[in-house]
């Protein structure tokens, strides 16, 4: 009995390590993408310094938990009904995370400035926060990566419960506070090293591209799996 309770604590644990892996993996092409909150810590930086990417960071966090915690309870309610359509899902998420990889990869070969002109950044500190959280409700990028790239990793949270909500959104939002503390960080007006923005781009493409591949695949194989029972 022992030995099975040890058995069953390393799994849960190698099972929340690999949800961490995946969050942390599955979040750069989020955090990283370049859009008006990224924008907008630049020319905040130049006003506020470094806390300009916190509070910009705060403001996104008081958006984007509400929504992650009504995904994750959806998620959790039907999820064993779910299961009945994984291949359709499988491939879905897999066909929007290549769809989102092109982009990224796009932008990495490409190149995008994203300089402080870009964004409104006047008013009060308070101000700054409003501005997080309004430029996360008010874009759609980040209304659909959460239901499409950002599926998997809710639907391993919900493996978990709610302790696997407060992991999954820690390793997930630490991100978007470093990132947008960097940009504040270096808003001075100037353009963020295109050389490293890309080679960055580049990297995080091909992961999401490896994902999309893997889930279409997964749900190929599904599919296959059905039909040879029949």
């Amino acid at each position: 009995m022992l030995a099975m309770t040890t058995i069953a604590k390393i799994n849960h644990k190698n099972s929340m390590l690999a949800l961490i892996g995946k969050t942390v993996v599955l979040s750069t092409s989020g955090a990283l993408s370049p859009g008006p909150l990224s924008a907008s810590a630049l020319a905040l930086g130049a006003i506020y310094g470094w806390t300009g990417g916190i509070l910009l960071a705060i403001g996104h966090t008081i958006a984007e938990l509400p929504y992650v915690i009504l995904l994750f309870v959806a998620m959790e309610r039907v999820s064993r009904k779910l299961k009945k359509y994984d291949n359709i899902m499988s491939f879905l998420i897999g066909v929007f995370m290549l769809f989102f990889a092109v982009g990224v990869l796009s932008l990495g070969i490409k190149g995008s400035e994203i300089s402080a002109s870009e964004s409104i950044a006047t008013g009060s500190m308070f101000f700054a926060v409003i501005i997080g959280a309004s430029l996360t409700l008010l874009n759609p990028y980040f209304l659909g990566w959460w239901l499409t790239v950002g599926e998997p990793i809710i639907k391993s949270s919900v493996e978990h419960g709610r302790k696997g909500l407060a992991v999954m959104y820690a390793s997930h939002v630490w991100m978007d506070y470093a990132w947008l503390t960097f940009l504040a960080v270096i808003g001075t007006g100037a353009v963020l090293s295109m050389t490293v923005y890309r080679v960055v781009m580049i990297g995080v493409g091909i992961i999401l591209a490896y994902y999309g591949i893997k889930y279409v695949a997964h749900s190929l194989n599904i599919t296959l799996r059905g039909k040879d029972r029949t």
